[in-house]
């Protein structure tokens, strides 16, 4: 549909997961979390695809590729950041 292989869609899955996660543990309305997750990982990709996926649609295939690897790759070396926050939010209950 775009000409990109979006190769970080697993990563924005697993951003939507670590969201669920966090909605289920401390957010007191469930719905509203419910209703938030799906939105915030939109705009998340809304924002990936208007500030740097648009300029690659008409570039060959693998520049769109490299960038969303990179991506994967970039939310990957974030993970244990993410790890220690996920530590602290627990500990502080």
């Amino acid at each position: 549909m775009l000409n990109i292989i979006n190769f970080a869609h697993g990563a924005l899955y697993m951003v939507g997961a670590f969201m669920a996660w966090l909605g289920l543990t401390y957010l007191v309305w469930l719905l509203a979390g419910a209703a938030a997750r799906p939105l915030c990982v939109g705009v998340l990709g809304v924002v990936i695809e208007r500030t740097m996926l648009q300029w690659l649609y008409k570039l060959d295939h693998l520049y769109g590729l490299l960038l969303t690897f990179g991506l994967a790759w970039c939310w990957k070396a974030c993970s244990p950041h993410i790890r220690r926050l996920r530590s602290a939010l627990l500990d502080s209950r």
